[in-house]
């Protein structure tokens, strides 16, 4: 684990917590996302301790753990992969009759905040709501 070193100058009149904080960070990425904690506990030291967190991806073969969620979604056989299960599934497009911003979505980021409509089901046709299911996280299908 990282530690970040807590420096507040005396001027700016901020205060240190007297309890425990555990803060999560997303980074949602084109092509992978990250979930981070930091904790500080002003009784251990005054130091943040900080570290990515593992996440459990279902695949057809199990359960892929891994600190990268691949910022992919893939609709097949009535369920929503996330992550490195639909990573997984890109390899299979054709054998899948997948199509991509129609039951296979990657790279959606980049078209974040355009006038973009996919021709797919309700809640995955913008680019913000691909996001939104990749910010859900790895749930299972």
């Amino acid at each position: 684990m990282n530690d970040l070193t807590i420096f507040i100058p005396e001027q700016t009149g901020v205060r240190i917590p007297d309890i425990p904080v555990r803060t999560i960070g997303i980074d949602l990425g084109t092509t992978n996302s990250t979930v981070a904690e930091a904790v500080f506990d002003p009784k251990s030291s005054q130091t943040i301790k900080v570290r990515c967190l593992e996440v459990d991806q279902l695949t057809e073969i199990g359960i892929d753990t891994d600190m990268l969620v691949p910022s992919v979604i893939t609709l097949t056989g009535g369920k929503v992969w996330v992550g490195k299960g639909a990573k997984l599934l890109r390899s299979k497009i054709k054998e899948r009759k997948l199509v991509r911003n129609k039951n296979i979505f990657y790279e959606c980021k980049n078209e974040m905040g355009l006038p973009r409509i996919y021709n797919a089901p309700e809640g995955f046709q913008s680019p913000a709501e691909i996001s939104s299911q990749i910010l859900r996280g790895p749930g299972r299908p």
